[in-house]
């Protein structure tokens, strides 16, 4: 019988718990990190080894425990995480033996009303961004042996996108475009990426449709039985549609 691979998640928040838990339920030997030791007790309840890392404690023989793995995803924000602690934890990290993920955002894209996809140049990149840093960084420590996952907004479960529908974002800018992705979704690519279906490269992950925020949010609005918003008509009505067609056609799927 072949044996379960093991799998590392830097930073088990919503998603990453969410992941890490169905893995254990499948039998794989899941390491999960978390920045204290609150969870702690709801992980090994889960079957999940517990780590707690971060730039203020990363012993050397936890990290290189943590790091020794199959699979080794990163899934905290860039904004949260600085180069030193990345560094120290992937310096024990072969690329050629553990398959890196990225938990990118589709935020690295800036709105210039048009359709974009993983060919986009710099000009149309947020260049400043730690999204964009966070990246160029780990492609030049790997040598581009990683995958980078663009993920668009997360929903689903007690993440009810109708949470949104009154941010003053969504009022002001009604024409604008929605890129999001189930969280269930995510993991269905994160699985393919566990069985080597998605190799090394930048991938979008976005739902396929659309619509306009107006056009959702008061759809969703409506399915919650709340009154929609009035929508506001701002100079400034930018939007970004993200093309996930790459990753649909690795996967041979739509969602």
């Amino acid at each position: 019988m072949q044996q379960k691979k093991t799998i590392a998640i830097l930073g088990c928040g919503w998603l990453g718990l969410k992941w890490a838990k169905q893995l254990a339920n499948k039998g794989f030997q899941v390491k999960g990190s978390t920045r204290s030791t609150a969870k702690k007790n709801e992980f090994i309840e889960s079957g999940i080894e517990h780590f707690v890392l971060d730039e203020t404690h990363a012993p050397l023989d936890e990290l290189k425990s943590f790091t020794s793995c199959d699979l080794f995803m990163i899934a905290i924000p860039s904004s949260k995480i600085s180069k030193d602690f990345l560094a120290s934890l992937c310096q024990y990290i072969d690329p050629e033996k553990t398959k890196i993920i990225l938990i990118s955002s589709t935020g690295i894209y800036r709105e210039t009303n048009e359709i974009l996809n993983e060919n986009a140049p710099l000009e149309k990149l947020n260049i400043t961004s730690p999204i964009y840093k966070t990246e160029l960084f780990l492609q030049e420590l790997f040598q581009g042996k990683l995958t980078i996952l663009r993920a668009g907004g997360l929903i689903g479960y007690d993440r009810d996108p109708v949470r949104f529908a009154f941010a003053e974002s969504v009022r002001k800018n009604p024409d604008g475009r929605i890129n999001l992705i189930h969280v269930d979704q995510l993991m269905q690519v994160l699985d393919a990426c566990l069985d080597d279906q998605i190799g090394h490269g930048i991938f979008n992950v976005c739902q396929a449709e659309h619509p306009t925020k107006k056009d959702y949010y008061s759809r969703c609005c409506l399915l919650a039985n709340l009154t929609p918003p009035d929508f506001l008509i701002d100079d400034d009505q930018s939007f970004k549609i993200i093309d996930s067609s790459k990753l649909f056609w690795v996967l041979g799927v739509e969602f």
